[in-house]
């Protein structure tokens, strides 16, 4: 383990203490998921916007996509936050990764 890291646990614990739910205004749903209840949205960019987010935009932080398209979720799950009434101004994401990463 990096000791460097290991020093940073008492701060990142402390950011979770007080951390809403996803999406804190609703009650837990208790019926079962089913196919009947089942919703789904789809979206489809243009590809002048697919091209911008893959080439210009990436290019302009120094990101690759995924980073890019994780940022667009949560600001986009903020925004929402917004405008349903919870204050919240931080989501927790625990990302998973599969294969090799390099470092850049």
């Amino acid at each position: 383990m990096n000791p460097a890291r290991t020093a940073e646990l008492a701060y990142w614990t402390g950011m979770l203490k007080n951390a809403e739910q996803f999406v804190p205004s609703r009650e837990k749903d208790r019926s079962p998921d089913t196919v009947g209840t089942l919703r789904q949205l789809s979206l489809t960019l243009p590809a002048a916007v697919t091209t911008s987010l893959l080439n210009r935009v990436a290019a302009a932080f120094h990101a690759r996509i995924n980073d890019i398209l994780l940022t667009a979720f949560v600001l986009s799950t903020l925004q929402w936050r917004r405008l349903n009434s919870t204050k919240a101004t931080s989501l927790l994401i625990d990302l998973e990764g599969h294969g090799p990463r390099r470092n850049s």
